[in-house]
């Protein structure tokens, strides 16, 4: 693998990684709306 390919390898990996952060911050907040209103 050449320095470019590892660089976008890490890239994409990244982007991965965040939006999975980024669904899993939405989740919680979707979870936390449903209690306050069964509460």
């Amino acid at each position: 693998m050449t320095h470019e390919e590892v660089e976008e390898l890490i890239a994409c990996l990244v982007a991965e990684e965040m939006e999975a952060r980024e669904v899993a911050r939405n989740l919680e907040a979707l979870n936390e709306n449903e209690e306050e209103q069964e509460g």
